[in-house]
Parts: structure tokens; sequence; C-alpha cells
């Protein structure tokens, strides 16, 4: 089964997919947020051009697991995303995800999709281990 993750930010949107056979998974783009916003259009096709099954949105905690102040942004998204496209959109704790992405790769800006990647591996790894 085919799973796209995403790391959602206030800027930046990070894509991952992975595989639930193969237990693999790539960072595959970022997308910048504009003066207009998102680019739906191009953020939904790049989606549906992998053919999921389910997309997997970082849920972003604090420490103590309780909302972060950004969450409400994030399940706005979701909704958004949702009215979109027929596909299951699950939630899930992302917490230090930009953390590890920033130690993988330290000399870049651009994490947004490490950071999906992270957050697609540690679902594969709860759900099928």
């Amino acid at each position: 089964m085919v799973i796209i993750a995403i790391d959602f930010g206030e800027k930046k949107i990070g894509l991952a997919v992975g595989n639930t056979e193969t237990m693999t998974s790539s960072p595959i783009s970022i997308f910048k947020k504009t003066k207009t916003g998102f680019n739906w259009a191009e953020l939904t096709n790049q989606i549906l051009e992998w053919e999921p099954s389910k997309i997997i949105i970082g849920k972003p905690l604090n420490m103590d697991g309780t909302r972060s102040d950004i969450m409400e942004k994030v399940e706005s998204f979701g909704k958004k995303l949702e009215s979109l496209i027929d596909i299951d959109i699950e939630f899930y704790d992302e917490r230090l995800t930009s953390f590890e992405a920033r130690q993988l790769d330290e000399d870049s800006e651009m994490i947004d999709d490490v950071a999906a990647k992270i957050i697609l591996d540690s679902w594969l790894n709860n759900e099928y281990s």
C-alpha cells in the first residue's frame, strides 16, 4: 500500500512517499506558500500521482503531549485537503521530527520533505512492526 506523509508548516509543506510492503520511504517535494497561499492544485496533483491509499499528516504536539499552537491550522489544512481528494487522512504524532531532520541534513534549510519521511518511517514502524 502506498502512503503519503505530509509535514505541514505555515510557510512550507514537505511530502514523502512510502510503501507498507517494502517498508521504505523517500522524501519527494517541498511546497512553499506564496502570497496567495499554497498551490492546492499542484499539491493535490502531486499526491494523486502516487495513487496513495492513505495520507499521514504530522500532528504537532507539545513535548508533554498537549496540543501545540499550530494544531488548529494543521487540522484546517487536513480538512481542506480531505475536501479536495477522496483519500483516508490520519494525523500522527510528529514530535521532534524537524529536530531529527536537521540532524540528518545540517547544511540545508529545506528539511520539510525529510521531516515528512521521518513521520512516515515512524508511522510505518508503529503500524507494521
